[in-house]
């Protein structure tokens, strides 16, 4: 991991936390006339871990009936 700072409220150790809108993420990539691609989530983890110190993601989906 480089040494550049993350954000200002972020201390050594300190963690990140996701909220995911998983509709929004999925309908953002896959229906784009031109160019649809797949999110590899697994990947995208790892990614949100190595540049932004994601501790834990949720990933949203659905209705939650309240």
């Amino acid at each position: 991991m480089s040494s550049e700072q993350v954000g200002p409220s972020l201390t050594s150790g300190e963690e990140n936390v996701a909220f995911i809108d998983g509709q929004n993420l999925h309908m953002g990539t896959t229906l784009h006339p031109d160019t649809p691609w797949k999110v590899d989530l697994h990947q995208f983890r790892v990614y949100l871990q190595k540049k932004y110190r994601v501790g834990k993601a949720y990933y949203f989906l659905g209705f939650v009936d309240e």
